[in-house]
C-alpha cells in the first residue's frame, strides 16, 4: 500500500511538470515569445498545484505511519494473547515437525511455539522433493502413544506433494495423522482438501498459531484460516469458548 500511494503522487507530480512544460513551449509557440505575463500566471498555477501535492504527500506519509504504527501495536497485543491463552495446552503432547521446504527457519520457529504450549518435540526434520518411504524410517522410533505429526507446507505444492502424500501414509501407519501448517497458499489447499487433512493456512500469524494450537490440543479435525474452504472459519473459537457455534469448522 506504501508503495502503490507513493507512487501515485509522483506519477502525478510528473503528469504535472510534463503538462506545465508542454503549456509554455506551446505559448512560447505561439505568442513568438512575447507573452511572457501568460507564463508567469501559468507558472503560478503548476507552482500552487506542486505546493498542493506537497502537501497531500505530507498528509499521506503522517497517515501511513500512523496506520503502520496501530497495525504493529495490534499484532504485538494478539500475539501476546495468544501466547497466554495457549500456554500449558500441549502440556505432555508428543509432537513430530516435519518441514516440506527449504527455510529451516521456518521449522525452528514452529518447534518454539509448539515448546512455549507444553507440547514435547520429539523429532524435527526436513524433508526433501520426492521424499519415499525410505526417507521416513523415523517412525521405527516412536514410541507409544505416536506423535501428532504438522507438517510444515513452506514448498510448492507441485514439488512437495509426493512428500506430503508419503508422509500421512507413514503416519498412518504409525497410528497418528498429520495436520498441516500452511505459510502460505502455494497451490496447496485443493490438495489438502482432496486429501481430507485437517490444516491451518497462514499459521505463522496470531490467529494462525492460536488456531494450531487448538487443533492439536483438542484432537479435532479442521480446516482453518484466511483463504481456507468456503464456509470455514478464521478459527475454531468453539475450541477456546466452548457454548461458541461450531458450524463452519470443517471445509465445505
Amino acid at each position: 500500500m506504501v508503495v502503490d500511494i507513493r507512487y501515485h503522487l509522483a506519477s502525478l507530480v510528473a503528469v504535472f511538470f510534463a503538462l506545465g512544460l508542454g503549456i509554455l513551449v506551446g505559448t512560447s509557440i505561439s505568442s513568438g515569445g512575447r507573452d511572457s505575463q501568460a507564463r508567469e500566471q501559468w507558472m503560478a498555477a503548476i507552482e500552487r498545484e506542486l505546493e498542493a501535492l506537497r502537501l497531500e504527500r505530507k498528509e499521506a506519509a503522517a497517515l501511513l505511519e500512523r496506520t503502520a504504527n496501530e497495525r504493529d501495536l495490534y499484532r504485538g497485543f494478539a500475539e501476546e494473547l495468544v501466547t497466554a491463552v495457549t500456554e500449558g495446552r500441549l502440556t505432555g503432547q508428543p509432537a513430530a515437525v516435519v518441514l516440506l521446504g527449504e527455510d529451516t527457519g521456518v521449522l525452528a520457529r514452529l518447534v518454539s511455539i509448539l515448546e512455549q504450549a507444553g507440547a514435547a518435540v520429539v523429532e524435527e526434520l526436513r524433508l526433501g522433493p520426492d521424499a519415499s518411504v525410505g526417507d521416513l524410517d523415523f517412525f521405527q522410533r516412536w514410541g507409544d502413544p505416536p506423535p501428532r505429526v504438522i507438517a510444515v507446507l513452506d514448498g510448492s505444492a507441485a514439488s512437495y506433494r509426493t512428500s506430503l502424500e508419503a508422509l500421512v501414509r507413514e503416519s498412518a501407519s504409525a497410528g497418528s495423522y498429520v495436520t498441516a501448517a500452511v505459510v502460505d497458499g502455494r497451490g496447496w489447499q485443493p490438495i489438502l482438501d482432496a486429501m481430507d487433512l485437517s490444516y491451518v493456512t497462514g499459521w505463522d500469524s496470531p490467529p494462525g498459531l492460536l488456531s494450531l494450537i487448538l487443533l492439536l490440543s483438542s484432537g479435532e479435525r479442521g480446516r482453518y484460516g484466511y483463504g481456507a474452504a468456503k464456509g470455514a472459519m478464521a478459527w475454531p473459537k468453539h475450541l477456546l469458548w466452548p457454548h461458541a457455534p461450531a458450524s463452519g469448522a470443517e471445509g465445505a
